[in-house]
C-alpha cells in the first residue's frame, strides 16, 4: 500500500493535468495507463487518482477540458 501524506484527498486530483493540451482527452482508469498511453503514442491522457468518479471530479475535468481547449473526452480502457 502507497503511503499517502496526511490530508491528501485522492478525488481532488486528476493525473497528468500539467500534459493536458488542444484536442482529443483520453481518460484512463488509472495513472500506470497514463504511462502506458505516453509510451504507445498517447500523449493526451489523463486519470482519476479515486477508484470511483464524483461529481465534483467531472467538474474538474470539464474544467480542464474548457481551459485547454479539449473538444472530447474518450475512454481508454
Amino acid at each position: 500500500m502507497t503511503a499517502l501524506r496526511t490530508g491528501f484527498k485522492p478525488e481532488e486530483h486528476i493525473f497528468n493535468t500539467h500534459q493536458a493540451m488542444e484536442g482529443d482527452l483520453y481518460l484512463t482508469r488509472d495513472p500506470l495507463e497514463v504511462l502506458l498511453a505516453y509510451e504507445n503514442g498517447v500523449e493526451n491522457a489523463v486519470s482519476f487518482l479515486a477508484d470511483t468518479i464524483q461529481p465534483l471530479q467531472l467538474e474538474m475535468l470539464a474544467f480542464l477540458m474548457d481551459q485547454r481547449g479539449c473538444y472530447s473526452v474518450e475512454l481508454i480502457a
